[in-house]
């Protein structure tokens, strides 16, 4: 009997997964985290995510159809991009006081988003050949491009306040969690971060709902826990080791650790209060630190959604323990010693560069080869 053989292009081995229902299904992960959001913050929020969608999926179709491609916006991936730049840029803008009037929340200004969103798509992404061949997350690159070119638009003195602050959607004039002011101790408690009852970006107060988005794709195996696991593990223990400036970091709510130990660095109680304050205080205090840096900013989102992007984190195991630590360490020596209260975006731009390097020397040996 004649035997035919065709011979074909790796990969050989299918599934059902494809581009779409990956996509889609990050979406449904991060819906939680943006409902919040749209909840806590009022309906100013769909107004920057519309944007940065809108304009994402505009972009992509766009380059695709003047560039002689198919149009693949069905794919959702310019959805992801476009939500993904939504959640890390504020949910609204400020007006600036004058002299007969106070400052005052209005909408984020449309050229942030946009051009955020136009940045991400069409320089991040698409120079570099499109889905799949980008070097940095694009997400990222368009939150960096706002942050540079907008600072002011993006890093507000004034955010939206949801029912637990009491202001039935007023405004409130305070630090986020991250910010560096011995003048200003910050209001919120672990509870309070950990729920998402704080202000800071679109999609990272929340870090119960990001959670429990990012435990739904480790696993659908979209995500891999062990990068996850370095990412967390690294921050929480550098935030356990590094020592911080005295003074400048971090107290919550009055009857918190935190605060009655920043109250008794910056601003001492009666001599009885104060040696109740510190006996209460010098047990645990690092371990309370290490946790309020893992709830605080952006640590969850890019852990769980950002630096776990299939294209541009690494291809191996060990590459992805390796590039989970570097995200960590440079997050915590970002937040810790450089003049930005955060350093999530930038730790995983600068590791995305390090990507290929990384999977270079991560390499697993071909069976039988031998080293040289």
């Amino acid at each position: 009997m004649d035997r035919q053989w065709v011979v074909g292009t790796p990969p050989h081995i299918h599934s059902d997964e494809s581009t779409a229902r990956i996509m889609w299904r990050v979406v449904l992960a991060l819906a939680p985290a943006g409902a919040w959001s749209v909840w806590w913050f009022g309906p100013a929020v769909l107004w920057v995510i519309g944007l940065s969608v809108g304009v994402s999926v505009a972009m992509e179709a766009l380059i695709q159809r003047l560039s002689g491609k198919p149009v693949t916006i069905a794919d959702g991936s310019a959805v992801v991009t476009g939500l993904l730049l939504a959640y890390v840029l504020p949910p609204n803008g400020v007006v600036p006081a004058t002299a007969g009037a106070p400052a005052q929340l209005t909408l984020l200004p449309w050229y942030v988003p946009v051009t955020a969103a136009a940045m991400a798509i069409g320089v991040a992404k698409h120079c570099f050949g499109g889905l799949g061949q980008n070097i940095w997350n694009p997400a990222l690159v368009g939150r960096a491009f706002a942050q540079v070119c907008f600072p002011d638009a993006v890093t507000l003195p004034m955010w939206p306040a949801g029912d637990f602050f009491g202001g039935g959607g007023q405004a409130v004039t305070q630090a986020t969690a991250l910010a560096k002011h011995p003048a200003a101790p910050h209001i919120y408690s672990l509870t309070d971060l950990f729920l998402g009852r704080c202000g800071g970006c679109i999609g990272e107060v929340s870090a119960l709902l990001l959670l429990i988005g990012g435990i739904y794709l480790i696993l659908r195996k979209y995500v891999d826990w062990r990068l996850v696991s370095a990412y967390l593990l690294t921050v929480f223990l550098l935030v356990m080791i590094l020592p911080a400036e005295e003074g400048t970091f971090w107290a919550e709510s009055p009857e918190s650790w935190m605060s009655r130990q920043a109250q008794a660095r910056v601003a001492p109680a009666a001599a009885g209060d104060a040696a109740a304050a510190v006996g209460r205080v010098v047990a645990r205090p690092k371990l309370d630190l290490a946790f309020y840096h893992l709830f605080a900013g952006g640590v969850m989102l890019g852990a769980l959604f950002m630096a776990t992007d299939m294209v541009t984190s690494p291809l191996t195991r060990k590459g992805q323990v390796i590039f989970g630590i570097g995200c960590g360490a440079l997050t915590a020596l970002l937040r810790f010693y450089s003049g930005m209260p955060e350093g999530v975006c930038y730790s995983i731009l600068l590791m995305n560069t390090a990507c290929p390097l990384i999977d270079r020397y991560t390499r697993p040996r071909v069976f039988g080869e031998r080293r040289k």
